[in-house]
C-alpha cells in the first residue's frame, strides 16, 4: 500500500510538470521569446554567472557560524567541502533538502540530531533574510504592502523564538522527531543568538547576491527593472520554488517567476531569467559539488579498505 502511494504521488507530480509545461507554452509568445533570446547581452549574462562563485564561500562561512553555535570550530576548507556536497544533493532533492546531507558528511563531532537542528536553524535564518529583503525592497519602492509582509514575517519568526522558551515544558509530548528538531532549532536561536545572527547576516548577503543575479539577467534581456523591485519580489520566487510539489521544483520555479514578475516583465523573459538563475545557482554548483562528492567517497573507500598511503 505504501509503495503504491509513493508511485501514485510520483506519477501525479510528473503529470503536474506536464500540465505546467503545456500551460507555459500556451501563454508564451514564442516569436517574441526567440527574438529576445537572440539579442541577449552576453556580458550581463557572464557577469551574473560570475556571482555564482561567491555562493560556496558564503555557504561555508554560514555553516561555520552554525557549527560555532555548538562550540565547534570547523576550518573554512572543511566547511566548504560540506557545503559543496550539499549543493550536489540539492540538484536532486526538493526544497533544498539536500542541505541535510551536511549532517552526515561533516567531520564535526556533534550528534546527528543536533546537527539537523543546526541545518533547520540555518534555513530559518534564510527565511528571515528573505523577509528582510522584502521589507527593504518595499521601503525603497515606497510600497507599504511589501514592507508589511516582510515585517510580519520577521515578527512571526521572533515570536516563534520567544515561544520556544516554553518548549522544555512540552518536550516529552512530541512523538515525531521532526517536531523536536524544529523546536531545538528555535531554542538554538534563542540560546545562541549571537552565533546565528552571524549566520543570518551571511544569508542576507547570499540572497542579496541572488537578487543582483536576477537583476543582471533581466538587464541582459534589455528589460528595465529597478534593483529594489527585484529585492522586493525575488524572495517570493524563492519561497514558491521551495514547495515540494514536483521533482527538483521543475515547472513550479518557472511558474513562480512568470507570476511574481508579471507586472514588470513579459512571461517569456521571466521564465528565461528563472531558468538562467537555476542553472547558475543550482545546476553549475551541483556540477562543481559532484567533484567534492567523488573525493569524499574516494576517501571513504580508501579508509574502509584499510589502505595506508605510506605503503604506496
Amino acid at each position: 500500500m505504501f509503495s503504491f502511494s509513493r508511485i501514485a504521488k510520483r506519477l501525479l507530480s510528473y503529470l503536474l510538470i506536464l500540465a505546467i509545461f503545456l500551460y507555459l507554452v500556451r501563454i508564451v509568445d514564442l516569436d517574441a521569446a526567440v527574438a529576445t533570446y537572440r539579442n541577449t547581452n552576453l556580458t550581463s549574462i557572464l557577469l551574473a554567472f560570475s556571482l555564482s562563485f561567491l555562493y560556496p564561500l558564503i555557504g561555508a562561512a554560514r555553516w561555520k557560524a552554525v557549527l560555532f553555535a555548538f562550540d565547534e570550530k570547523l576550518s573554512i576548507r572543511k566547511a566548504l567541502n560540506d557545503v559543496m556536497i550539499a549543493f550536489s544533493a540539492n540538484l536532486l532533492l526538493p526544497a533544498k533538502a539536500g542541505d541535510f546531507i551536511k549532517v552526515f558528511v561533516t567531520e564535526a563531532p556533534i550528534p546527528k540530531a543536533k546537527l539537523a537542528s543546526g541545518v533547520v536553524a540555518e534555513r530559518m535564518g534564510d527565511l528571515a533574510a528573505l523577509a528582510l529583503l522584502i521589507a527593504l525592497g518595499g521601503l525603497l519602492m515606497g510600497n507599504n504592502l511589501f514592507i508589511g509582509i516582510g515585517l510580519i514575517m520577521l515578527l512571526g519568526f521572533a515570536t516563534l523564538i520567544a515561544v520556544s522558551s516554553k518548549y522544555y515544558m512540552i518536550e516529552e509530548r512530541f512523538k515525531f522527531k521532526i517536531l523536536k528538531i524544529v523546536f531545538d532549532s528555535l531554542r538554538l536561536w534563542r540560546l545562541k543568538t549571537k552565533n546565528l545572527i552571524l549566520s543570518f547576516a551571511w544569508s542576507v548577503v547570499n540572497w542579496f547576491i541572488g537578487s543582483m543575479q536576477v537583476w543582471l539577467l533581466f538587464s541582459s534581456m534589455d528589460l528595465i527593472i529597478s534593483l529594489e523591485t527585484v529585492l522586493a519580489n525575488f524572495p517570493f520566487t524563492v519561497l514558491i520554488s521551495t514547495l515540494p510539489i514536483t521533482p527538483g521544483g521543475i515547472g513550479v520555479r518557472e511558474s513562480a517567476y512568470a507570476y511574481v514578475f508579471q507586472p514588470y516583465s513579459d512571461v517569456h523573459i521571466s521564465i528565461a531569467v528563472g531558468l538562467f538563475y537555476y542553472l547558475f545557482s543550482t545546476g553549475f554548483l551541483a556540477l562543481l559539488g559532484s567533484l567534492f562528492v567523488y573525493i569524499f567517497l574516494d576517501k571513504k573507500i580508501i579508509k574502509s579498505e584499510g589502505f595506508n598511503t605510506s605503503d604506496l
